[in-house]
């Protein structure tokens, strides 16, 4: 009991001072002090109204482009047969083939595209 007592008190006291030095550093001349500043708020909006104009032909013009082009987007799948090569028993090492001498397989790989 008495041990731990002792502990108990030593983790108190490094704890109290682990909390000292960080107050004591806290206080140190020469540390950057946070500084609130002064702003001006906007008195006038900062787009110009002739640039809303501009955006909103823009807006029109990227709507009839895609409008011509969404009829022909197309989507393409594919299947192609590859050779999958089986990878080695661990067990061929010590007790030899025990099945046929082939270890490759055919595999069916499956793509998908687009295109326009």
């Amino acid at each position: 009991m008495k041990s731990f007592l002792k502990f108990l008190v030593f983790v108190l006291l490094l704890a109290l001072a682990i909390s000292l030095i960080y107050v004591w550093q806290g206080k140190q001349p020469g540390q950057p002090q946070v500084k609130v500043e002064k702003f001006t708020p906007a008195d006038k909006p900062s787009l110009d109204l002739n640039s809303v104009d501009v955006l909103e032909r823009l807006d029109e013009e990227y709507t009839k482009v895609a409008n011509a082009v969404v009829p022909s987007v197309v989507s393409i799948t594919t299947t192609k047969t590859v050779p999958h090569r089986i990878p080695m028993d661990p067990l061929e090492l010590f007790f030899g083939k025990r099945f046929s001498d082939d270890n490759s397989a055919q595999q069916k790989v499956t793509s998908l595209g687009s295109g326009v």
